[in-house]
């Protein structure tokens, strides 16, 4: 019997132990094969790797600015939005009710954000204040709200950097307007009240006849000498000097 050729069964053994390996591993990859009773649960690690991280999905939901619709004008500085919460206009301050140009103030932001969509953008040093308001800059069709109310002079530039409430995006710009603008919610002098004169006709009085009567002048004569002395002689009853010594017969006429 004829030795095989050794080459050849190397050969032989080599395919041999390569289709082996590409069964064995198609085993292993495989897996076990499940019986009727079992069940084979993914690993939870497989899960993870193959779902998108909550980070990615979080950013891309949630818009960095939101579009509302507003609500109510509580004043000059806060709106109430139809979602319920309340925002607290960044960088500015207005006079509160029953101060001067409240009424104005609140009219003013009326005019510029009520019916419309506006954006609320954040921008403060926190995100609420400590009455649980949210801080944003208001924008209705592009136009920043907080800075109009500062240049109309219905606002001032307040809570920010400058007074221990941290530095806003905009701050730089809303103290600029301010420092320009004139504020209009100085209270006004109280009207002065008009009182209408009535035009009364003068009275066309009749002229009178007024006499002046003029005090006597104490008048004393010591006899009738100085009677005769002064001119006064004959001096009569009730004339000025007159004394009844000077009527020795008695009829009304001394010093005759």
């Amino acid at each position: 019997m004829q030795t095989p050729n050794r080459s050849l069964l190397i050969s032989v053994g080599v395919v041999l132990a390569s289709l082996a390996g590409v069964g064995i591993a198609e085993a292993i990859a495989a897996g076990p094969k499940p019986d009727a009773t079992s069940t084979t649960t993914a690993p939870s690690t497989t899960i993870v790797e193959t779902t998108i991280p909550a980070t990615t999905v979080v950013q891309a939901v949630l818009p960095t600015v939101a579009l509302v619709m507003t609500a109510e004008v509580v004043d000059g500085d806060t709106i109430n939005m139809s979602d319920g919460s309340t925002v607290r206009l960044i960088g500015i301050d207005t006079p509160e009710r029953g101060q001067c140009g409240f009424e104005e103030s609140s009219a003013a932001l009326f005019q510029l954000i009520v019916g419309q969509s506006i954006t609320l953008v954040p921008g403060a040093r926190d995100d609420v204040d400590r009455y649980g308001r949210l801080l944003r800059y208001v924008e209705a069709n592009g136009v920043d709200v907080d800075l109009k109310m500062i240049e109309s002079g219905h606002a001032i530039a307040r809570y920010d950097g400058r007074d221990g409430y941290g530095v806003h995006l905009r701050q730089d710009a809303y103290v600029a307007a301010d420092d320009l603008t004139p504020s209009t919610n100085a209270c006004a002098a109280a009207p002065v009240a008009v009182v209408p004169v009535a035009v009364v006709p003068l009275a066309v009085l009749p002229l009178a006849v007024v006499r002046v009567v003029t005090p006597p002048t104490a008048v004393y004569y010591q006899n009738c000498t100085e009677v005769r002395a002064a001119g006064a002689a004959p001096i009569h009853a009730g004339d000025p000097g007159w004394q009844t010594k000077f009527d020795r017969d008695g009829d009304g006429i001394g010093c005759e």
